[in-house]
This record gives C-alpha cells, structure tokens and sequence, in this order.
C-alpha cells in the first residue's frame, strides 16, 4: 500500500514538472513596476496656466513575453471651464490610459542603454468627465488611439508623452 502510494505520489510530481512547469514558465512575469502618477510635465497649453492640475493617481506595469500590459488612472481638478467643455471649476474629472498595441516601428517593451523601459506604442484613453450641470459621463476612447511612450527610470522616476498627456510620476517599485 505504500509502495503504491509512493509511486502515485512520483508519477504526480513528475506530471507535474513536465506539463505544468513549462506553463508557469511561459507566462511568468519579466518586469514589474508601479508607483504614483504626481504631475503634469509642464508642458501644458497654455504655458504657465494650466486648466487644470493632478489629485493623485496610479500606474502599474507587467511585462510577459516581451508584452507589456501597462494601465494608469489618474484625477485632475478643473481649474477654469473653458478648456474643459464647459465642466464646472473645482469639478474633479478621471482618466484611464492603458496600452493598446505596438506602433509597427518600435518594440512595445525595451530597455533603452540607461537602464530605462519603455513602453512604446498606441495607448486608449477613457475619461470619466463632469458636464457644465455636474453630472458625469464615461467617454471610452477619448481621443484614441493615442501614439506615445511611457518612460521608467531606475532613479524611480515616470515619465509619460502619450498624445496630449504629459505626465510625471514616482516609481514603488521596480523589479
């Protein structure tokens, strides 16, 4: 009985190696990051006077097979009305930018020669925005696709130029 048990017990652990290891092997994670998304680059029109400012938001990073599946959300306070369609200054409205797929032209995943990865390629942008009487409306594709790039520095630092959106963030982890 426990010769049986035993051999029982050998056949699964070796079915085990050979079928499921290969699989977890294949989709394990190469690169992970996330952090916090802090502030507009600057580089807003119009210089100098922004329409609107960052509340805080997150990112996150995972790359598997040279894949990578890279999402940010972010809040932003209007700061006048004109800009923003008529949204009511103070209102809060939120973003999701998430990569969609490569541009043809670049890899959608490298690290550059300082260490940095980079994500590159087309990105869908969704904003959930307030309307002038307060209510709010998700707009999914807002001005999508957008063509851009996502920088991670080892320094701990985020940079990303997607389109309109010019963000800066901190890094928690990266590994």
């Amino acid at each position: 009985m426990r010769r049986n048990a035993f051999l029982a017990f050998s056949l699964l652990t070796l079915m085990a190696t050979v079928f499921v290891a290969p699989a977890c092997a294949a989709s394990k994670v190469e690169y992970r990051a996330n952090g916090k998304v802090t502030t507009y680059d600057g580089n807003q029109y119009p210089p100098g006077d922004p329409s609107s400012v960052v509340m805080g938001g997150e990112w996150s990073l995972m790359v598997k097979g040279g894949v990578p599946d890279f999402q940010l959300s972010y809040r932003e306070m209007n700061l006048i009305s004109e800009l923003e369609g008529g949204a009511p200054v103070g209102s809060v409205d939120h973003f999701k930018i998430v990569f969609d797929s490569p541009d043809g032209v670049n890899p959608p995943f490298m690290v550059d020669d300082e260490g940095a990865w980079v994500v590159t390629g087309n990105f869908n942008v969704d904003k959930l925005a307030v309307q002038p009487d307060g209510s709010k409306v998700w707009i999914h594709g807002f001005l999508s696709p957008q063509g851009g790039a996502v920088h991670i520095y080892p320094g701990g630092g985020l940079t990303l130029d997607v389109g309109l959106w010019h963000l800066m963030g901190t890094v928690k982890l990266m590994k």
